[in-house]
C-alpha cells in the first residue's frame, strides 16, 4: 500500500501542469461553495438577529389571550416572583418587560397614530441596542440651504437626491456618504457640523419620550418639543399625557420610524393605569409581555431552536400558571420564519446547480487527465502491472489531489469568513430601501465559521469520487494493444 501511495504522489508531479490545473479546478470549486453558503447563512442569521434578538426576543411571556388579541385589557402582572425566576435562570441572558398600546399623537397642530412602548431603559438597551439608534445628525432643507454654497454642485445634487434624512452617528453618516462618492471626504466635517442635532436616551422614571424619526417629521417635532398622547387605558380608563421629546430614534425600517414612541415603563403604567393588586393589597405593575433572550442563538438550524424550546419548557414548569402563555420566536415571527425557510430552499437549489456545474467541470478535468495518460496506462499494463494495482494507483492520485485542494480551500476561506463576519460588506445607500423593509442595514455579513465549512467540501469530495468512476471503468476495459498504438 505504501509503495502504491509513493508512486501515486510521484506521478502527480511528473506532469506539474496537469496536476496544478486539476488542483485549481477543485480548489476554486470548493472555495466558491464555502463562500456562497457563508453569504447565504450570514444573511439569514443577520435578518433573524435584527428582527428577533433585537426586537421580539427568543421567547415572550404573555397573558394567555394576548397573542390572539393584543389589547390593553389583556395585560399580565410583572411580579417580583416572575422577576426572580427570570433573574435566577442561567439559560437566560437578557429579559425586559414592555407595555405597549396604540395612541393618538398630537403636536404642533398635526396628529397621527403611533405605538407607545413602555420599557425599562437599561434592560431594553441590553436587548435592542435602543440607545445606539438615537439620531445625532439630520440632513433636511435647512441643512441643504447651509451647505449649498459650500460644496460643489455635482456633490450637492447627489446629497439632495440620495442622502437626506437621519443618521445615528458620525460613522453612519460617513459610511453612507463615502459609499456614494469618495469626493465627499473633504466635506464630511463640514456636513457633520451643519447637520448635528441634540438628543439622548431616556432615563428610568423620567416623564419623557424618544420617538421615531418618521413621527418627528410628520408632527414637526424636534428635541425639546412636547408630544401629546391620547388613548384608552387599562379596563376603559382614560389615558392622556404630555411628554417632552428628549431624543429621536432612527431605525432602518420606515414603518418603525413612523410608529414607535418609547417611554419609561413607570410613565407608561401611570399613563394607561396599568396596575393591579396582589393578595396582600400591594400594587403590582402590569405589562403586555416580557421579552427574553437566551444564552443560545436564533438561527434556521433546528438544533438551535430545540435549545430555546428547552428553556421554554423549563419556564412553563417554573411559572406553572394557566393564565400565562410562553411563546418561542418561531411562533412570534411565523411569517418571517416561513419566508426565510423558503428563501433557504432557493439558496440550496442554487447550491445544487453550483454543484452540478462543479461536477461537470471536475469531470472534464478527470476526463482530460485520463485520456492524456492512455498510452502511459497501456505501457504499465504491458510490462506486467495488474489492473487492480493500476486502478488503486489512480484512485490514490485523485484522493491526494482532492484532499490537497479541499485543504487549501478551507485554509483560504477561513480568514475570509472570519473577516467577512466581523467586517460585513457595506452595500451603500442605493440598497438601503430594499433592506429597510426588514429593518436591516444595507450590509452583507458572512456567517461565522461553522459546520457548513465541512459540509460543502464533503459534498465536493463525494462529487469527485463519483467522477472517478469513469477512469476506473476506462482502465478496466482498456486494451493494451490499442492503447499503445493510439
Amino acid at each position: 500500500m505504501f509503495q502504491i501511495l509513493k508512486i501515486a504522489w510521484r506521478n502527480l508531479w511528473r506532469n506539474k501542469r496537469r496536476t496544478i490545473i486539476t488542483i485549481a479546478s477543485i480548489y476554486f470549486a470548493t472555495l466558491i461553495a464555502i463562500l456562497t453558503r457563508a453569504f447565504q447563512l450570514g444573511y439569514y442569521n443577520y435578518a433573524i438577529n435584527s428582527l428577533i434578538e433585537h426586537y421580539s426576543g427568543h421567547i415572550q411571556i404573555q397573558q394567555k389571550d394576548y397573542f390572539r388579541n393584543p389589547s390593553i385589557n389583556n395585560l399580565m402582572p410583572y411580579s417580583s416572583e416572575l422577576y426572580n425566576i427570570l433573574f435566577n435562570d442561567r439559560q437566560i441572558k437578557f429579559f425586559t418587560p414592555r407595555l405597549q398600546n396604540n395612541a393618538l399623537l398630537w403636536a404642533n397642530g398635526h396628529s397621527t397614530i403611533g405605538l407607545i412602548l413602555g420599557v425599562n431603559p437599561v434592560k431594553e438597551n441590553q436587548i435592542s441596542d435602543l440607545k445606539d439608534k438615537i439620531a445625532h445628525y439630520k440632513i433636511d432643507s435647512l441643512t441643504l440651504k447651509k451647505l449649498k454654497p459650500k460644496i460643489p454642485s455635482n456633490l450637492f445634487a447627489l446629497l439632495k437626491k440620495n442622502l437626506t434624512g437621519y443618521y445615528t452617528d458620525a460613522a453612519d453618516l460617513e459610511k453612507n456618504f463615502l459609499s456614494l462618492s469618495k469626493d465627499f471626504k473633504p466635506f464630511l466635517k463640514l456636513i457633520e457640523c451643519y447637520s448635528g442635532i441634540k438628543g439622548r436616551y431616556i432615563h428610568a422614571y423620567e416623564n419623557a419620550v424618544v420617538i421615531g424619526s418618521g413621527l418627528a417629521d410628520k408632527l414637526h417635532l424636534s428635541v425639546g418639543d412636547s408630544l401629546v398622547v391620547i388613548s384608552q387605558g387599562y379596563h376603559g380608563a382614560s389615558a392622556v399625557g404630555k411628554f417632552p421629546v428628549v431624543g429621536i430614534l432612527h431605525f432602518p425600517n420606515p414603518q418603525f420610524n413612523n410608529m414607535f414612541v418609547y417611554m419609561p415603563l413607570s410613565s407608561a403604567q401611570s399613563l394607561f393605569s396599568a396596575f393591579t393588586y396582589d393578595k396582600s393589597g400591594n400594587p403590582v405593575g402590569l405589562v403586555s409581555y416580557v421579552t427574553i433572550n437566551t444564552i443560545y442563538k436564533a438561527s434556521i438550524n433546528p438544533a438551535d431552536y430545540l435549545m430555546i424550546k428547552r428553556v421554554i419548557n423549563d419556564l412553563r414548569r417554573k411559572i406553572n400558571n394557566p393564565d400565562i402563555n410562553i411563546l418561542g420566536w418561531h411562533q412570534l415571527n411565523k411569517q418571517m420564519y416561513q419566508e426565510i425557510m423558503t428563501d433557504n430552499v432557493g439558496g440550496l437549489l442554487m447550491l445544487l446547480i453550483l454543484f452540478v456545474i462543479i461536477g461537470i467541470g471536475v469531470f472534464g478535468t478527470v476526463l482530460m487527465m485520463t485520456l492524456e495518460r492512455k498510452k502511459e496506462f497501456g505501457i504499465l499494463l504491458a510490462i506486467g502491472m495488474s489492473r487492480a494495482k493500476l486502478i488503486n494507483m489512480l484512485l490514490w492520485e485523485m484522493l491526494l489531489i482532492t484532499l490537497l485542494s479541499i485543504f487549501l480551500a478551507i485554509i483560504t476561506s477561513l480568514p475570509i469568513v472570519i473577516y467577512g463576519h466581523s467586517h460585513p460588506i457595506f452595500l451603500g445607500a442605493k440598497y438601503a430601501k430594499a433592506f429597510a423593509m426588514f429593518n436591516l442595514q444595507p450590509i452583507m455579513p458572512l456567517a461565522s465559521p461553522g459546520l457548513y465549512m465541512i459540509v460543502q467540501p464533503l459534498i465536493i469530495f463525494l462529487i469527485i469520487m463519483l467522477t472517478v468512476i469513469y477512469p476506473v471503468l476506462f482502465l478496466s476495459k482498456l486494451k493494451v494493444t490499442k492503447a499503445l498504438h493510439d
